[in-house]
């Protein structure tokens, strides 16, 4: 359900790989008082996204309810679909998960530690066999619809900055926004090439077209 304030009117939809880890700790806290903490409970792991997942746009239109101002943050497929590629495919973690799906991707004939070229090209299997890679690769509309006018505001992530000062005129004093989820160089990795952006873009034809004019602010 994304985040919503209710006592403020405020309901922040977010979308994978576009800031939402440091935007709902921030929120979590301006809710409760205090920085959430991931936590083990009877075995199961607990993270921020397990109380304020991402989810599609319509169960967010039904939590949103009558909250006045509405907003999201954004980030282009290339980039969204490059922090993807550094955070599940090619960082520690990410290369434990693809170890463990080697089997299910080796059946389908795709390398089970793909570099960037080879993630983009199979990125469909990639997304069947894995379902962390299928949520963070979601379409833009999965999430925030089809009708920008929807929203009172949306922001690419190099102008989250105005969004954090609209929330402060709104709140008040409110916490510091942390980055989360940082992964550094990866090995070999010099960027997305011009093909490879060719194909992302698209891909995502839909996003851009919608959404494409917010990315260019």
């Amino acid at each position: 359900m994304s985040v919503h304030l209710y006592n403020h009117n405020i309901s922040y939809f977010s979308v994978p790989k576009c800031a939402c880890t440091s935007l709902k700790m921030m929120f979590f806290e301006i809710q409760n008082g205090f920085e959430f903490r991931n936590f083990f409970a009877n075995g199961n792991w607990y993270h921020i996204h397990r109380f304020f997942p991402s989810s599609p746009f319509a169960e967010n239109c039904d939590a949103a309810k009558r909250n006045t101002y509405r907003f999201t943050v954004i980030r282009s497929p290339v980039e969204r679909l490059e922090s993807c590629f550094k955070h599940w495919v090619a960082s520690p973690n990410g290369r434990q998960a693809m170890k463990t799906a080697s089997a299910a991707l080796a059946a389908r004939g795709v390398p089970p530690a793909p570099n960037w070229d080879e993630f983009i090209e199979y990125l469909e299997i990639y997304r069947y066999v894995l379902p962390n890679i299928a949520h963070h690769t979601e379409k833009l509309s999965y999430f925030l619809g089809t009708d920008p006018s929807y929203f009172d505001a949306i922001y690419p992530t190099s102008r989250i900055g105005l969004a954090i000062d609209l929330i402060r005129e709104k709140i008040g004093a409110i916490p510091v926004l942390k980055r989360y989820n940082e992964t550094g160089e990866i090995e070999g990795f010099r960027g997305p090439t011009a093909a490879s952006k060719e194909k992302i873009n698209a891909l995502f034809i839909e996003d851009l077209e919608l959404f494409g004019r917010f990315l260019e602010i």
